[in-house]
């Protein structure tokens, strides 16, 4: 199998990233399964409920659509960006977390960890904090390798976490926590 070269030099001397084409066909195999069992397990009940066998399989395919645009788009951006951003994106997800507890989150299917506005736009708050809580705590840790040699040194991530896993717990949504729990200690031994 040929493999493909993640940084180039450019004619200026610059260091130019290629798309990682193993990572890609992997991704979009991955999606295309996905889809599949979308399909056919959600065929019966959308006919039933929608008049339309495809009605799920179609809101899916939008949403792999957008997915692999984004991915495409953020794969091009410096990953020091994401660096310099992560601290101020997870204060801002942990206010949408707290605005969940607010008049303003939407209760569906008897849980209140929604936002949006009507029926046609809603987000949880907890699935963009997987991804910052990631960042915030691999920034603090790339900042702070000398410390992390002592048990103090893992207190800032710990109350990052803790913060995170006391609004959930305020939210009844147990099963977010179990898995943040999960990957940051992961994250942490590896």
């Amino acid at each position: 199998m040929k493999k493909f070269k993640l940084i180039t030099k450019s004619s200026d001397g610059e260091e130019k990233k290629n798309m990682d084409f193993s990572m890609l066909i992997t991704i979009m195999l991955l999606l295309c399964m996905g889809l599949v069992m979308v399909a056919t397990a959600s065929s019966y009940h959308a006919l039933s409920v929608y008049g339309n066998s495809n009605e799920l399989l179609t809101k899916q395919l939008l949403f792999a659509i957008v997915g692999v645009i984004a991915m495409l788009v953020i794969s091009k951006i410096d990953y020091r960006v994401y660096k310099k951003w992560s601290y101020i994106g997870f204060a801002f997800v942990i206010l949408l977390l707290i605005a969940v507890l607010t008049p303003l989150g939407i209760e569906v299917n008897g849980a209140k960890r929604w936002l949006g506005f009507g029926e046609s736009f809603r987000f949880q708050p907890s699935e963009i904090m997987k991804i910052v809580l990631v960042l915030a705590t691999a920034t603090y840790i790339s900042l702070n390798t000398k410390k992390l040699n002592t048990f103090k040194g893992y207190i800032v991530p710990v109350c990052m976490l803790g913060l995170v896993i006391a609004i959930m717990f305020l939210q009844k949504h147990m099963s977010r926590y179990i898995s943040y729990d999960c990957c940051f200690y992961v994250y942490h031994i590896c």
